[in-house]
């Protein structure tokens, strides 16, 4: 995806899609994520957020800290490019804090990053970690 090659992106996860099991819940949060990163960068904004928050809603079942950011992270970017910059601010928020709690700065920073150009946008947002 970041060489811009959407379309390969988008086989390569229908393909992973149909060969993951229905109840491997790390496969299918995986997938929704990869689904809508694809739609984000497509500017598809309303189908990036399903899928994002399809993804948050199956890997939440789960203790496991990366996918669980890596889900928000792809939500997130969906809302910011759909403007939608207060959802986008707290959804990061909970990135940023769940990375922390595992030690995983670099999901912390990228996180950091998307809330960065969030300010950027919104000059006005006022999240700050821990608060």
């Amino acid at each position: 995806m970041l060489q811009g090659r959407l379309d390969d992106a988008a086989a390569l996860v229908d393909e992973c899609a149909s060969l993951a099991a229905e109840d491997d819940v790390l496969a299918q949060a995986g997938t929704h994520t990869v689904r809508a990163l694809v739609a984000t960068h497509r500017g598809n904004h309303d189908q990036a957020i399903d899928h994002a928050r399809r993804a948050v809603e199956v890997i939440d079942a789960t203790d496991d800290s990366e996918p669980r950011v890596e889900a928000r992270l792809a939500l997130g970017e969906a809302l910011l490019g759909a403007g939608r910059r207060g959802e986008a601010e707290r959804v990061l928020g909970e990135a940023i804090e769940t990375a922390g709690a595992k030690g995983s700065t670099v999901l912390q920073d990228a996180a950091r990053a998307l809330l960065a150009l969030n300010r950027m946008l919104d000059p006005d947002s006022h999240f700050e970690p821990g608060s």
